[in-house]
């Protein structure tokens, strides 16, 4: 997911577009990366994150400017962790600023 990200952010600065990252229903199902300036907007899908795991985020899309920052005001925040048998060491937060910063830390079961 933070490599989908990080894919989003280049390719906004490269295309000199909102590009985004939207989620299919859930992450479960696979997520994609759109230039919103393109009729045909697919640049890349992503295959979604096995059933074992659940991913719960702020939003199910999240668009990129060209300067790198996102069409959102407050942090995004995706986080994953196993549906069975969770425990704190296997929680991961991705969290991307306002202004574009990619950023991971552990995190705790929900």
């Amino acid at each position: 997911i933070v490599g989908s990200l990080m894919l989003a952010k280049s390719e906004a600065s490269k295309r000199a577009s909102i590009v985004s990252l939207d989620v299919n229903a859930n992450w479960n199902n696979g997520w994609s990366i759109n230039d919103m300036s393109q009729a045909s907007p697919l640049i890349r899908q992503f295959d979604g994150i096995p059933a074992s795991y659940q991913v719960i985020s702020t939003t199910l899309n999240l668009g990129f400017l060209n300067d790198g920052s996102i069409n959102r005001t407050t942090d995004y925040q995706i986080t994953i962790e196993p549906v069975d048998g969770c425990s704190d060491d296997l929680v991961r937060i991705i969290t991307v600023t306002p202004v574009g910063n990619i950023s991971t830390a552990n995190g705790s079961c929900i």
